[in-house]
Formats: C-alpha cells, structure tokens, sequence
C-alpha cells in the first residue's frame, strides 16, 4: 500500500512540516490501538488490510487522508485530528485502474454519521469522469438518513451548478458568434464601399 515518504521536517517550514506528519500518522492510526485490536479479535481484516488484500501491491493511492475534524489549543496550536471513517483513492485490480471507496469500522462502526459526504461526492465524480470501475467496500453500523439527504442535496447542488455553468458557456459562445458575423458583415461593407470607390 501507498505511503508518504518519510523525511526529517526542516526549514522555515520546519513546524508546518512536522504537524503535516502529525497528521498523517495519526489519519493512519485510523480507530487508535484499543479499536483496532477489538476489531482484529471479531476475525476480519480492517479497512487498510482489506485494500491491500484488494488491489495489487503498491497501488493504492489515498485521496483526502487528513480529512478529517481537527482539535487545537487555546493558542491555536494543533494537537490531534480525528479521521473521518472513509478511506477513498485509485489502484488497481489485475492491471486494471479502479477507484475505491472503504467504510473504516473501526471509527464509530463506519457509521455516515461520523463521515464527510464530500468525500463520497468526490470519489464517485472521479470514477464517472475517468470511467473507473467504482468499488465500495460497506463495513458499516448503519448511518442516518437526515446524512445521506444531505450527501443527495449536495450531489444534486453540485450538478445543477454545472448544468448552469455549461448554460453560462453555450450563451457566451451564442453571444460570441454573433459578435463575429457582425464584424464580418462589417467587413462586408468595407469591401463593397472600397471597391465601388476603386471603380470609380
């Protein structure tokens, strides 16, 4: 599986680079220790075995890994994040690329309560825009409907926002292509006064 290069932050990003680290790790812990034992005693794999067993070997590739909610301080300085229940990126399947989308049970059992529906938008979009095979690995308590009309309203929001940008851009076009017949029937007109002039 995919994993981001180790390296020793320095710098004057040194403090950026070391909590972008933080965070990796601790997206990476997914449920914490206590979870995951748990939840290899129950006898099955967790999200990130079940990818690797999933897809060919190294080509998994994480989108969205720090999304997630973020705690800080009173000063503002980050402490920890707690990743959102949903694993998405690409690899692939006997050679052939595929997106994916895995529910972690490990973090409030996979629940859409404890997920970010971005995420989901994002992965299927990507799929229907790339034509992937899109695979959803569900290990799930179950979620709320009140969730998932959101995830509807947002995926809906989302396309009748580019149904109205391509109607922004065929009336740009329209508006465009009557512009340039209008300066060629300008041209047009020059051409017939020059020459009636040159006939003369």
């Amino acid at each position: 599986m995919n994993t981001a290069p180790a390296f020793e932050p320095g710098g004057e990003w040194a403090p950026e680079l070391a909590e972008l680290q933080l965070r990796r790790s601790q997206a990476r812990a997914m449920g914490g220790p206590e979870a995951l034992a748990k939840f290899k005693a129950s006898g099955r794999l967790n999200a990130r075995e079940r990818i690797a067993e999933l897809l060919d070997a190294d080509s998994f590739r994480e989108l969205g890994s720090l999304a997630g909610k973020g705690h800080y301080s009173r000063e503002g300085v980050f402490e920890r994040i707690d990743p959102t229940n949903a694993i998405v990126g690409t690899g692939r399947v006997a050679g052939r690329k595929v997106a994916l989308h895995v529910d972690d049970f490990t973090i409030r059992a996979g629940s859409s309560e404890a997920t970010i529906a971005d995420k989901w938008i994002y992965i299927e979009r990507m799929a229907h825009q790339l034509r992937l095979p899109l695979i959803r690995l569900v290990d799930s308590a179950g979620g709320s409907v009140k969730l998932l009309d959101r995830f509807w309203t947002l995926r809906d929001r989302d396309a009748a926002s580019q149904v109205a940008t391509m109607r922004e851009l065929r009336q740009e076009i329209k508006d465009l292509r009557e512009e340039v017949e209008g300066l060629q029937r300008e041209v047009t007109r020059y051409k017939t006064a020059y020459q009636t002039l040159k006939d003369a």
